[in-house]
């Protein structure tokens, strides 16, 4: 689903990176799905997801003020933390 967004978001114009949080773990079923993001410590999530933004703040074709986060149901909150470090008025 993710790389599905992704792939919209990239029709639409946007640079894209889809982060895999769970390391290459898929889900087959809901109830797998809930323990593999149960897995995931929040930490290494916002490290991740902090790094992703770096790396796309460091791309000379990447607008440093454009770039934006999506987060699907697991990972929302994540994306959230994400967003209030680097994009959130203090």
């Amino acid at each position: 689903m993710v790389k599905e967004q992704a792939a919209k978001l990239a029709d639409e114009g946007y640079v894209t990176l889809a982060i895999d949080l769970y390391r290459g773990k898929v889900a087959t079923t809901p109830d797998e799905a809930h323990e593999i993001m149960r897995g995931v410590p929040e930490d290494r999530a916002a490290r991740d997801l902090h790094a992703a933004v770096e790396f796309l703040k460091s791309q000379s074709s990447v607008k440093k003020n454009r770039i934006g986060s999506v987060g699907l149901a697991a990972d929302i909150r994540s994306t959230w933390r994400c967003a209030s470090l680097h994009w959130l008025p203090r």
